[in-house]
Protein backbone atom coordinates (compact mmCIF):
# COMPACT_ATOMS: atom_id res chain seq x y z
CA UNK A 1 0.00 0.00 0.00
CA UNK A 2 2.97 2.29 1.00
CA UNK A 3 4.58 1.79 -2.41
CA UNK A 4 4.86 4.53 -5.74
CA UNK A 5 3.91 2.13 -8.76
CA UNK A 6 4.60 5.15 -11.35
CA UNK A 7 8.41 3.96 -11.92
CA UNK A 8 8.57 0.56 -11.19
CA UNK A 9 6.37 -2.24 -11.54
CA UNK A 10 4.42 -4.53 -9.45
CA UNK A 11 6.47 -7.70 -10.00
CA UNK A 12 9.96 -6.24 -8.94
CA UNK A 13 8.22 -4.51 -5.74
CA UNK A 14 7.13 -8.38 -4.78
CA UNK A 15 10.59 -10.03 -5.92
CA UNK A 16 12.13 -7.81 -3.68
CA UNK A 17 10.29 -9.21 -1.11
CA UNK A 18 12.04 -11.86 0.41
CA UNK A 19 10.58 -15.39 -0.25
CA UNK A 20 8.30 -13.89 -3.09
CA UNK A 21 8.99 -15.51 -6.65
CA UNK A 22 6.66 -15.28 -9.20
CA UNK A 23 6.73 -18.46 -11.29
CA UNK A 24 4.05 -18.75 -13.35
CA UNK A 25 0.52 -17.01 -14.35
CA UNK A 26 -2.69 -17.89 -16.29
CA UNK A 27 -4.29 -14.70 -18.15
CA UNK A 28 -7.36 -15.03 -20.57
CA UNK A 29 -8.63 -13.14 -22.63
CA UNK A 30 -12.47 -13.08 -24.05
CA UNK A 31 -15.03 -11.01 -25.64
CA UNK A 32 -17.83 -9.81 -23.90
CA UNK A 33 -20.96 -6.69 -24.01
CA UNK A 34 -20.12 -3.70 -21.87
CA UNK A 35 -22.36 -3.61 -18.59
CA UNK A 36 -23.95 -0.30 -18.23
CA UNK A 37 -21.02 0.17 -15.39
CA UNK A 38 -18.18 -0.61 -17.83
CA UNK A 39 -19.61 1.34 -20.67
CA UNK A 40 -19.84 4.21 -18.61
CA UNK A 41 -15.91 3.89 -17.12
CA UNK A 42 -15.32 3.71 -20.91
CA UNK A 43 -16.86 6.14 -22.36
CA UNK A 44 -18.71 3.85 -24.76
CA UNK A 45 -22.74 2.14 -25.17
CA UNK A 46 -24.07 -0.22 -23.17
CA UNK A 47 -23.95 -3.86 -24.87
CA UNK A 48 -20.94 -2.43 -26.83
CA UNK A 49 -18.60 -5.03 -27.63
CA UNK A 50 -15.44 -5.00 -24.71
CA UNK A 51 -12.44 -7.69 -24.22
CA UNK A 52 -12.09 -9.04 -21.02
CA UNK A 53 -8.65 -9.71 -19.37
CA UNK A 54 -8.26 -11.99 -16.58
CA UNK A 55 -5.30 -12.68 -14.48
CA UNK A 56 -3.94 -15.10 -11.67
CA UNK A 57 -0.53 -15.33 -10.71
CA UNK A 58 1.51 -17.56 -8.52
CA UNK A 59 4.71 -17.38 -6.81
CA UNK A 60 7.30 -20.40 -6.38
CA UNK A 61 5.16 -21.50 -3.39
CA UNK A 62 2.14 -21.45 -5.57
CA UNK A 63 0.74 -19.06 -3.78
CA UNK A 64 -1.68 -16.42 -5.85
CA UNK A 65 -0.04 -12.81 -5.23
CA UNK A 66 -1.94 -11.15 -8.06
CA UNK A 67 -4.97 -11.33 -9.72
CA UNK A 68 -7.11 -9.01 -12.05
CA UNK A 69 -9.88 -8.25 -14.45
CA UNK A 70 -9.40 -5.54 -16.93
CA UNK A 71 -11.89 -4.10 -19.72
CA UNK A 72 -10.64 -2.70 -22.95
CA UNK A 73 -12.27 -0.77 -25.65
CA UNK A 74 -12.38 -2.92 -28.80
CA UNK A 75 -12.35 -0.19 -30.77
CA UNK A 76 -9.12 0.55 -29.33
CA UNK A 77 -7.07 -2.26 -28.30
CA UNK A 78 -4.87 -4.79 -30.09
CA UNK A 79 -3.22 -7.53 -28.30
CA UNK A 80 0.19 -9.52 -29.87
CA UNK A 81 1.12 -12.96 -28.33
CA UNK A 82 4.37 -14.08 -29.07
CA UNK A 83 5.16 -18.25 -28.25
CA UNK A 84 8.63 -19.35 -28.04
CA UNK A 85 10.65 -22.10 -26.30
CA UNK A 86 13.91 -22.19 -24.46
CA UNK A 87 15.89 -25.40 -25.84
CA UNK A 88 13.54 -28.07 -24.96
CA UNK A 89 11.63 -26.55 -21.94
CA UNK A 90 8.27 -25.39 -22.16
CA UNK A 91 6.45 -22.92 -24.75
CA UNK A 92 6.27 -19.63 -23.15
CA UNK A 93 4.71 -16.67 -24.41
CA UNK A 94 4.53 -12.97 -23.79
CA UNK A 95 0.96 -10.87 -24.88
CA UNK A 96 1.27 -7.47 -25.37
CA UNK A 97 -1.57 -5.08 -25.21
CA UNK A 98 -1.69 -1.75 -26.95
CA UNK A 99 -4.63 1.20 -27.05
CA UNK A 100 -4.52 3.41 -29.48
CA UNK A 101 -6.00 6.72 -27.61
CA UNK A 102 -7.34 8.26 -30.64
Amino acid sequence: MDEDFSDQSLYRVLEERPGVVISRGRRSVEAALASDHVAKLLGIASGAPVMVLRCVSHDNRDRPVETFVAYHRSDRSRFEVDLGRASAGPVTSRVLVTRNHA
